[in-house]
């Protein structure tokens, strides 16, 4: 019995068993009104943080700006405070909230999210903590994208249902 406090509701969730390494493991994707999927590592009791997050804001620039806070609070000189400018998403996120996720059971690393933004996108896995995380964007929808599916058997065969009132095999 594992719990896991989460920083937001969850909307979605999948399982998988791969990790951001490449690994074996028993990982756990989870879907939020936030931009960001969290990969929980569910092989570690009392985790405080997700192994990874694909998409979501861009945090980046977080440590160099407390670093230089923190310089210029210490310095005699007391120059301007830096702040982020505006809160930007990492390169291939959604832009809505992440309302389903499929991990795919033949390409064990391969991760597909559906989103309020009218997108799929395909995530691998492997390249998490890189900008290669986002393997491609469909937008073939033009309402939210409620649910994502692959194929049991077929990995290459994903079926999206949306809003618009369509389902499509992609």
């Amino acid at each position: 019995h594992h719990d896991i406090p989460l920083p937001a509701f969850p909307l979605c969730l999948a399982q998988g068993d791969i990790s951001p390494s490449g690994s074996a493991g028993n990982f756990c994707a989870v879907g939020t009104f936030s931009t960001g999927i969290e990969i929980w590592n569910l092989d570690v009791l009392n985790a405080l943080e997700p192994s990874c997050v694909l998409g979501g804001e861009d945090t980046s620039m977080a440590d160099e700006i407390m670093r230089q806070n923190i310089l210029n609070n210490s310095s005699q000189n007391r120059r301007e405070k830096l702040t982020p400018r505006e809160s930007s998403l990492k390169p291939g996120s959604h832009t809505d909230a992440v309302m389903s996720l499929s991990w795919n059971k033949v390409h064990r690393q391969v991760l597909a999210s559906g989103s309020a933004d009218c997108t799929v996108k395909l995530w691998d896995i492997t390249q998490a903590h890189t900008e290669q995380a986002n393997a491609g964007t469909l937008k073939h929808h033009t309402d939210k994208v409620q649910s994502v599916l692959w194929h049991p058997k077929e990995g290459t065969l994903l079926a999206t249902g949306s809003y618009d009132r369509s389902v499509a095999l992609v």
